[in-house]
């Protein structure tokens, strides 16, 4: 008997250790949800962060099925995460665009001065993620057209359509 005695805190240490990791994997499930959708895959992501002013700091993904997620965090016209309805015409462009300006030949970090916002793109060519991180003022012309082009879709979208609230 006493065997069984010295093996119960052993069960519970394994229980709890089983626990942890179902919630912890549930958690890591949930704060990928946005980049992993089952019925659409990612083609576009770009994210701005903030400086010491009034930056845009915000995050958006366009994917296949014509539908874009978006979380504004601050200094945008409106905070919160939404989706949105695209026309396919949209995020066909906004490919073919990446495609025209040769997004994949810009380096994949590009310097930012210091309390400069960092811009991040990710664009998927051909079944091929490219992923750019630099400074909208950066020297490279390509980036900084690129990044206008997306973020100035994304500020179209949030001031013209009203999105559906997500959690």
């Amino acid at each position: 008997m006493k065997t069984g005695k010295s093996l119960q805190p052993c069960w519970l240490v394994g229980i709890a250790i089983f626990l942890s990791f179902c919630s912890t994997n549930k958690t890591v499930q949930k704060d990928t949800s946005l980049f992993e959708d089952s019925n659409h895959e990612l083609l576009i992501y770009i994210q701005q962060g903030t400086c010491l002013g009034k930056c845009p700091n915000y995050e958006a993904w366009f994917y296949t099925g014509k539908k874009m997620v978006y979380e504004g965090k601050a200094n945008m016209p409106l905070i919160g995460k939404y989706e949105f309805l695209l026309s396919e015409e949209l995020t066909k462009n906004l490919i073919f665009e990446a495609v025209k300006m040769n997004v994949k030949l810009v380096p994949d970090s590009l310097s930012t001065p210091p309390n400069k916002p960092v811009t991040r793109i990710w664009v998927v060519i051909n079944g091929k993620l490219k992923k750019m991180v630099g400074w909208t003022e950066s020297g490279n012309e390509t980036f900084k057209k690129f990044t206008k082009l997306v973020s100035g879709e994304v500020r179209a979208m949030i001031t013209e359509q009203e999105g559906k609230k997500t959690e």
